[in-house]
């Protein structure tokens, strides 16, 4: 046990976290792991010393829709407001305006509405590429960490395998959803809007185009990648597991006198390595999660709110108003497809890399 123990401390000696310490003091502050920084998080992991509390992450994630409800509570409130208030004017005017000052009231509370509905959709846009320009910073930081603990496992084949797919992960994927996924977002979201402003105007069709194409685009993108990648992890991994577990036995059957001492000795090298991957990729998960949740919460609050809303002024307000804060909510499920998507490939990644050629050491 010490000399495992000395084993791992020399080789985390010789890794570099750099680019992982620089990420978390940049876009992240994470309960147990900001504290003490990614070299002794991952210490504590190999350890047994970090505590994987659920009821603490259930607390954290109870704090941040708590944030997220207290964020979004005054514009929800307005909108009801502004809708409640057309409601009145309508009411107390009866049948004494005319149907062109009607639609003038009317377009100037729709006005005041998205005015509110955009800004903090805006903001939730801006919060969603902020956090897919976070994982990919991340996945940069992380990736060349892992491949170099599994080429120093001895996973030649299975390095080679991860190395153009994190390539693609980091940098294709990502600026697919950037690039297309993010404007078929605001596309559908500011046709719907318009859609909305007159009864002569009837663009759903043209809304429910571009939203189908960006679930078409987000499902046949990470589908195709989790595909490929898992039929080419599984391969290497058995690849390299066969390679490693021969070479074990020609040290112990081959090396005269020597070989069943050279044997153990490789083996305590290599349950070094893979634990120290291991607990890498596990503190690596809980930092992609980390950076999801939060986004993926104030934009699921909000479009609950938005739905809320929307049922509570139907039955005395126009019925452009629901339809309107309806359509917007259905279209914030884009973003959070578009962070739990990323967030999914990326963990989906990480967790073969950790899987990979454990079955070769033990």
């Amino acid at each position: 046990e010490e000399k495992l123990e000395d084993e791992v401390e020399d080789k985390l000696g010789e890794l570099d976290f750099s680019d992982l310490e620089s990420w978390l003091d940049e876009y992240g502050d994470i309960d147990g792991i900001s504290e003490n920084g990614i070299l002794q998080t991952v210490k504590d992991v190999i350890g047994g010393k970090y505590d994987l509390n659920a009821q603490g992450f259930l607390s954290a994630a109870a704090d941040m829709a708590s944030g997220a409800v207290s964020d979004a509570l005054p514009s929800l409130i307005a909108i009801f407001a502004i809708a409640l208030l057309y409601s009145i004017v309508g009411g107390f005017s009866g049948g004494f305006l005319k149907k062109s000052t009607t639609e003038i009231i009317y377009f100037a509370c729709y006005a005041a509405m998205i005015s509110v509905v955009v800004a903090k959709v805006a903001k939730l846009l801006v919060n969603a590429s902020s956090t897919v320009n976070s994982m990919q910073s991340l996945m940069n930081a992380s990736f060349p960490l892992l491949l170099t603990l599994l080429t120093a496992l001895g996973a030649v084949t299975s390095a080679s395998v991860y190395q153009p797919v994190t390539a693609i992960l980091t940098t294709g994927v990502t600026a697919v959803v950037t690039s297309l996924v993010f404007p078929l977002f605001i596309a559908a979201t500011t046709i719907g809007i318009i859609g909305n402003l007159s009864k002569n105007i009837k663009l759903s069709k043209l809304t429910d185009f571009f939203k189908t194409c960006a679930n078409f685009v987000l499902g046949g993108v990470f589908g195709i990648f989790a595909t490929f990648l898992s039929a080419q992890g599984v391969t290497g991994a058995i690849s390299d597991t066969v390679s490693i577990k021969t070479a074990k036995f020609a040290l112990q059957s081959y090396v005269p006198l020597l070989g069943g001492y050279l044997s153990d000795g490789f083996d305590l090298v290599l349950a070094g390595i893979v634990l120290i991957k291991n607990s890498a990729g596990l503190v690596i998960t809980l930092l992609i999660i980390a950076a999801i949740i939060a986004p993926v919460i104030e934009i699921a609050v909000f479009s609950l709110g938005l739905r809320l809303v929307s049922g509570l002024i139907e039955p005395v307000s126009d019925e452009r108003f629901s339809a309107m804060l309806t359509g917007v909510s259905k279209n914030l499920g884009i973003l959070v497809a578009i962070i739990l998507g990323v967030g999914f490939m990326f963990i989906v990644t990480v967790m073969l890399i950790v899987v990979t050629c454990n079955a070769g050491v033990v």
